[in-house]
């Protein structure tokens, strides 16, 4: 696994103090190491302690954090095999390419779907169910 972008990390001590000890905090909860910054701060206060808190690796795996929906090629799959068996062929999926484009795809088949019912060609209560994926911001790896 290579990872493009350099390993994020903060430092926090207090340097009045003598260090005993050596805390590492990796965030979880969907987080990045901001959000513990609190955390760092009234650790070293209260004890003699470094604290290392560190950003894992695809910490821009989540929307908040900065990635993007995609879809790649097992979605596109996905789409396009859901959207025959309703017989909606008039979509190339596989043309989707940025997210203002998927985002438009997606409208597009809404109102499709829509026309299909009203015409009494699908069920009221009809959902497509489909798969996006997400695209991290530093364009890391995603297991």
């Amino acid at each position: 696994m290579k990872r493009e972008s350099k390993l994020e990390f903060r430092l926090t001590y207090d340097d009045s103090k003598e260090i005993e000890a050596i805390v590492c905090i990796i965030p979880g909860g969907a987080e990045d190491m901001n959000s513990y910054i609190y955390i760092d701060d009234y650790l070293t206060r209260n004890y003699k302690v470094a604290v290392i808190n560190i950003n894992y690796h695809c910490i821009g795996n989540r929307p908040h954090l900065g990635s993007s929906f995609y879809l790649d090629d097992i979605d596109k799959f996905i789409l396009d095999t859901s959207l025959k068996a309703i017989n909606l062929k008039c979509i190339n999926v596989y043309d989707i390419n940025s997210y203002e484009n998927l985002n438009n795809t997606f409208i597009k088949i809404d109102q499709e779907i829509q026309k299909l019912k009203l015409n009494q060609q699908l069920h009221q209560n009809y959902k497509l169910k489909t798969h996006v994926s997400f695209l991290p911001f530093k364009n890391e790896y995603q297991n």
